[in-house]
């Protein structure tokens, strides 16, 4: 991925020094209610980037015909890292108004965490900050009766660049193993840790020489 895109993420590596990956096999949930995302974002690490391609595409057709994606999602697909594209040490959301429409404020929880509902830990991807943002704009319109307004949220004010430090990796994730960079952040511990937690990068000692006027003043002769 480019560096350049909001999207990416400064990669982490594990005790061994390989690239912590970024892509969570997708929740019973997310396979339920959008399946032919979870399929996608686990695959191309984008909810919707791969949703017209493989076994997303079922999913997504019997999804638009009789609301049965979850057929595919459940019964005929399984998570498989040789299936995974592009780095898998990363997620991103390059259309945010596609994503936006189709996944409203559940594809930040995507990008922060790596599932649309349930982290890899089990605990809800929707109470995270910006996450939490998104979703009140779905929910609280409706108490003055107005509809959703977390697509617009998605597409005009969330901004992945400002949300990294929220960024989600766990040691379990697929995707990674890769050589990382030298100066890349450990992460060790276990659990779905923000990037903010993970240790800083490990440093590099450097043998420094005197001074040429330490070394006058040694011989005395400054």
């Amino acid at each position: 991925m480019d560096q350049q895109n909001p999207s990416f993420m400064p990669q982490t590596m594990d005790g061994d020094g390989k690239t912590v990956g970024a892509r969570v096999p997708p929740s019973f949930c997310a396979k339920c209610w959008l399946p032919p995302c979870a399929i996608s974002g686990y695959e191309t690490g984008d909810p919707t980037a791969g949703m017209c391609s493989g076994m997303a595409l079922w999913a997504f057709i019997l999804e638009i015909l009789c609301c049965m994606g979850c057929v595919v999602s459940l019964c005929c697909w399984s998570p498989d890292p040789q299936n995974i594209t592009g780095d898998g040490s990363q997620r991103t959301v390059e259309d945010k108004c596609m994503a936006g429409f189709c996944v409203g404020f559940m594809a930040i929880a995507f990008w922060e965490n790596g599932d649309f509902c349930c982290g890899p830990d089990g605990s809800c991807t929707w109470c995270t900050e910006e996450t939490m943002k998104g979703c009140f704009a779905h929910w609280v319109p409706g108490f003055v009766g107005l509809p959703p307004l977390d697509c617009c949220y998605v597409m005009c004010m969330w901004d992945p660049e400002q949300s990294r430090r929220s960024f989600r990796r766990d040691l379990s994730n697929h995707g990674g193993g890769q050589p990382a960079p030298v100066d890349a952040p450990v992460q060790t511990a276990a659990g779905n840790l923000p990037y903010f937690q993970v240790a800083p990068p490990p440093q590099v000692p450097q043998v420094m020489g005197q001074e040429y006027g330490s070394n006058k003043e040694a011989d005395g002769t400054a």
